[in-house]
């Protein structure tokens, strides 16, 4: 028994009635501020990556200022960072905290560690000590190269975080980043999110091109992380969770969970039965805009894993886009994973079970 006040424990209950109109449409995640009861908490990660490295930029133009916020680019990157730690449960990772302007190491590769991670980032420099490379071109191609000998002492699955605003110096091998990227993909199992802070158009489109390498990678505006730590966690991990508590007080809504999205065999396109559900979700949505809607791309065990991989992204992007065309949700409010074949739910190895599998889930997040 607990002696205490202590607990805030995630939960589903059936919603019906006025907000969805069906039984089946969707669950609602609360939140029970429980006393002095037993509390079971079970949660079912599945890991996505097995290793992470993040390069870090601390050049000139992360001195400029970060929206109406009040801090610096590099102060929001650090802040930033902070939230992704905090919620970032410990899976046997291997983790990788570097500098690149100049090159620095911060966190060696080595297993994670949450403590020593964050101290990691506290030591990070800010605005005043990153002054002294301001004004320098960044070696944005030097930095991927760095990696190199790093991503060959690993084994897995490795996920690299870059800062970057797309800006570069040329070096003398005249090796450009897309080259570095393109050859660390075809020699490792890597794949890169570009946390950008590019606002130049031809910034913009070489950081894309990096992204192009493979299907696991994408370019994540900056604006959208401080705040959202979420909207990265799939690029290490995929959570499912389930609480039980045997007393409770005052329910919150925090969040709530659509029945899955399904498709026909290898298809992206969205049922004409689901539509109406999606109307419902996409309403909610709209009337709430302090949400963000979390939408995981899956596919069955049919094919090979990379067309798998496109196909559970093409599925998430369609589902995106049915929201975004019928209702006035903006691109940054919907979070967009895909894992291919990863995670079924049901039993690959029947018709029945396929058919659960080539989903989308959809959750709704931030309500709190």
């Amino acid at each position: 028994m607990l002696n205490k006040p202590i607990a805030i424990v995630s939960f589903m209950v059936l919603l019906t009635g006025a907000v969805f109109g069906s039984s089946q449409a969707a669950e609602v995640k609360t939140e029970e501020v429980v006393t002095g009861v037993d509390v079971v908490i079970v949660d079912k990660f599945i890991r996505t990556a097995d290793n992470f490295i993040i390069l870090y930029d601390a050049s000139g133009s992360m001195s400029r200022p970060y929206d109406d916020t009040g801090m610096t680019m590099i102060e929001a990157a650090e802040k930033a960072l902070k939230e992704k730690n905090a919620l970032l449960p410990d899976l046997g990772f291997n983790a990788g905290l570097y500098l690149y302007t100049p090159w620095q190491v911060f966190y060696e590769m080595q297993p994670y560690d949450k403590d020593k991670f964050a101290a990691a980032i506290d030591s990070l420099p800010d605005t005043e000590t990153a002054g002294t490379f301001k004004g320098q071109p960044t070696p944005l191609v030097e930095a991927l190269e760095n990696i190199d000998p790093i991503l060959a002492k690993v084994s897995g699955r490795t996920v690299v975080f870059l800062f970057s605003d797309g800006s570069y110096k040329l070096p003398a091998s005249k090796k450009r980043p897309l080259e570095v990227v393109q050859t660390l993909s075809d020699k490792y199992d890597v794949f890169f999110y570009v946390l950008s802070t590019a606002d130049i158009d031809k910034n913009v489109q070489m950081l894309r091109s990096l992204v192009g390498v493979n299907p696991r990678s994408r370019v994540i505006p900056f604006k959208w992380l401080l705040g959202h730590p979420y909207r990265t966690t799939g690029a290490l991990y995929t959570v499912k969770s389930i609480a039980f508590v045997s007393e409770k007080t005052e329910t919150v809504v925090t969040g709530v969970t659509v029945q899955n999205v399904t498709f026909d065999i290898d298809e992206p396109n969205i049922r004409p039965d689901d539509h109406e559900r999606l109307k419902k979700l996409g309403q909610f949505i709209e009337d709430n805009p302090k949400a963000d809607v979390l939408l995981e791309g899956f596919a069955d065990a049919t094919g090979a894993e990379d067309y798998n991989l496109h196909l559970s992204r093409r599925r998430a992007f369609r589902v995106a886009q049915y929201l975004m065309d019928n209702f006035a949700i903006p691109r940054e409010r919907i979070v967009i994973q895909w894992y291919g074949m990863i995670n079924p739910i049901a039993d690959n190895s029947t018709p029945e079970g396929r058919a659960q599998n080539r989903r989308v889930e959809v959750e709704v997040v931030g309500l709190n």
